[in-house]
């Protein structure tokens, strides 16, 4: 074990004792895994539990490279950006404790972060409770336009960081088509010149800007059924765009746009039937576009922030598809999903 496997050990026990009267004998240490297939370690993300299996908080292992102290703060105090936030629909998780850890390679922050209340969306999904997911997905719905509401930027600029994210989901997958997967049914030349195209047009009418989620994945929102009640995890992004400069520039139809489509990704994966996830949709849109007024995404923004995320996903999913035998149910469910992700190309 490294020093940061150490480091994490040791840094579980101090929160478990401190926080939750619980011994080290008496906590499971475990790496996080994808939260589809779960197959694939995630190498920075350890979930501490107790010996029921109740999680009891997770730890996140930040690089210095990435995150320097300024972003640490931000995401770790409730004196900084996230902390000034004034939700109501919403919650956004306040870390237990920080701890650096030095290695050889260099300085690592570790978090504490509580478990979220309630259920991912991708739970609702999986398990098809489509009432739930009804309710979870209005919430989510109205959590996004509160955010986004929070700190208008009338002037429309978009921060270094997401014009980074556009550009690299293209290299991204201009690198991919270097070595293809088997398959991956797409053609690079046409992909690249959509991309063009659908960024021009987006500038012709782009989206409003300001405090946005920035990887708005629907299992990044948790729902509490009981309370009604939304928890927002995973807002690294939302920091380093506020960070980039002072203009706060993250694009609304940026978050739509992964909400929507990440809702069609997970659900066509758990074999939920088109009509209903249009409904889904459509109820999301609704209240959504309700509660933002004149500053609801122009549809060529959306249309553009839509392909981004087609096409990575569509990337990744093709890749996940070697793992597996084509007679396994995993396998033919990406490869459902993957057709879904190529078409919308």
């Amino acid at each position: 074990m490294n020093l940061v496997g150490e480091a994490v050990v040791d840094f579980a026990q101090e929160c478990a004792s401190t926080y939750f009267q619980t011994l080290p004998p008496d906590i499971i240490l475990e790496k996080a895994v994808d939260f589809v297939e779960k197959t694939d370690m995630q190498s920075r993300v350890f979930k501490v539990k107790n010996p029921q299996g109740q999680l009891l908080f997770v730890i996140k292992i930040y690089p210095s490279e990435r995150f320097d102290l300024t972003v640490i703060e931000h995401l770790a105090s409730p004196h900084g950006l996230l902390g000034r936030l004034r939700l109501q629909q919403s919650v956004i998780p306040f870390p237990l404790a920080v701890r650096e850890c030095i290695e050889a390679r260099g300085l690592y922050y570790l978090i504490a972060f509580p478990a979220a209340a309630g259920h991912s969306l991708w739970f609702y999904l999986e398990n098809k409770n489509l009432p739930i997911l009804q309710k979870a997905m209005q919430k989510v719905a109205l959590s996004l336009a509160e955010l986004h509401l929070q700190a208008l930027n009338p002037a429309g600029e978009i921060s270094p960081a997401y014009e980074l994210q556009e550009q690299h989901a293209l290299r991204f997958f201009q690198k991919w088509m270097d070595r293809p997967p088997k398959a991956f049914p797409v053609k690079g030349e046409p992909v690249t010149q959509k991309f063009y195209q659908l960024r021009a047009d987006m500038l012709t009418s782009p989206s409003l800007t300001g405090w946005i989620h920035g990887d708005a994945m629907l299992h990044h929102f948790f729902y509490e059924a009981e309370r009604n009640f939304i928890t927002m995890i995973d807002l690294d992004r939302c920091i380093f765009a506020i960070l980039a400069n002072k203009r706060m520039g993250g694009p609304f139809a940026y978050d739509y746009a992964f909400a929507v489509n990440s809702l069609w990704q997970l659900g066509i994966y758990a074999g939920w039937e088109p009509h209903t996830l249009q409904q889904l949709q459509k109820e999301f849109t609704e209240i959504y576009q309700t509660r933002m007024g004149r500053f609801f995404p122009s549809e060529p923004s959306i249309r553009y922030y839509s392909f981004i995320y087609c096409l990575k996903k569509a990337c990744l999913t093709s890749k996940r598809l070697e793992l597996f035998s084509p007679e396994t149910p995993i396998f033919k469910k990406l490869n459902h999903t993957l057709h879904y992700l190529v078409n919308t190309l």
